[in-house]
């Protein structure tokens, strides 16, 4: 009911604007006997006659002229609501709402915002760093990053990166327990684990078509990669993290990475969306800019994060 009192009030607007019901027709593309049926039920409804028909002529009566103006008026307001409302999802401003896990966050994100933030000064962006997974619709977020296959395969997603694993320890650890030659080694060694509950997830090693699953002695599980890294670093144990966060780590010496001819599986890295409709261009351009940072080097030698530079147009 409200869909059909609308056409008849865009029909009867333009059959005034135009002083016909052919012409009105033709602007509106739709046939002459439609729009004057529209007017008739508006009329009908109304209870009153807005428009005096003769065949030659079409004019407005009082109530009709008194009517159109405030109709007139109102599809203004609504056609400037519309391109506001467009206008403000191409726009580079306005806030983003993004929930990243915390380890990428430290690693990658953060920086990669820094630069997108400043190519695109009037965005205001609120991070969320957690690992927890956000429901983007009832809780009111623009994107998420998350890290891992989906549970939910309907999930509107798009694959941004992958998440590298690599194995290591410190030189002082090895030194006490000495270094594993194989996968199955790990067993006697104490793991630094990252999981979210009990029981830890087994790491799985890959050479070639050869795979090997591993249930280290667990000495620590923790939900936050960079809490692994730092127990890492304080010699308690052997631990699989994300090349990202201890690249400067092994650059460095402090951490060593070992079975090199051994490959632990990536982890596909997605950015998801509460739709897949109407994503904001500032939204997009964000994701764009973090799938390239995510493909790019770590951090270089000595320096700071090497980082492309956002584009400044979104692709349609």
């Amino acid at each position: 009911m409200k869909s059909d009192r609308f056409v008849q009030l865009m029909h009867f607007v333009e059959v005034a604007r135009q002083r016909g019901f052919t012409q009105a027709a033709g602007v509106l593309g739709v046939s002459a006997s439609s729009v004057s049926r529209s007017v008739s039920r508006l009329e009908e409804r109304l209870g009153v006659r807005l428009v005096q028909r003769t065949s030659r002529s079409v004019s407005l009566t009082e109530a009709g002229q008194a009517y159109f103006t405030r109709c007139e008026a109102l599809l203004a307001q609504l056609d400037a609501a519309d391109a506001l409302a467009d206008n403000a999802s191409q726009e580079m401003a306005g806030r983003i709402r993004l929930s990243v896990p915390t380890g990428l966050t430290d690693a990658r994100v953060m920086p990669a915002l820094a630069i997108f933030m400043a190519d695109h000064p009037r965005v205001q962006v609120e991070l969320f760093a957690g690992n927890r997974y956000v429901d983007l619709i009832d809780e009111g977020y623009d994107l998420a990053i998350r890290v891992g296959d989906l549970p939910d395969s309907e999930q509107v997603a798009r694959r941004i990166g992958e998440n590298r694993r690599v194995l290591v320890a410190t030189p002082r650890y090895l030194d006490a327990h000495g270094s594993p030659t194989k996968p199955a080694d790990l067993a006697d060694y104490a793991g630094l684990q990252l999981g979210n509950a009990a029981p830890a997830p087994v790491w799985i090693f890959r050479q070639r078509s050869h795979q090997v699953s591993v249930q280290p002695r667990g000495s620590l599980l923790c939900n936050h990669a960079a809490a692994i890294r730092l127990a890492a670093l304080a010699h308690l144990g052997v631990a699989v993290l994300p090349d990202m966060l201890v690249d400067e780590d092994t650059r460095q010496g402090a951490l060593v990475e070992l079975l090199p001819s051994w490959s632990l599986p990536a982890q596909p890295i997605h950015a998801l969306f509460p739709s897949n409709r109407h994503i904001p261009a500032k939204v997009r351009l964000l994701v764009d800019h973090l799938a390239s940072v995510l493909a790019s080097p770590a951090t270089p030698p000595g320096g700071a994060p090497a980082l492309p530079r956002a584009r400044r147009t979104a692709r349609s």
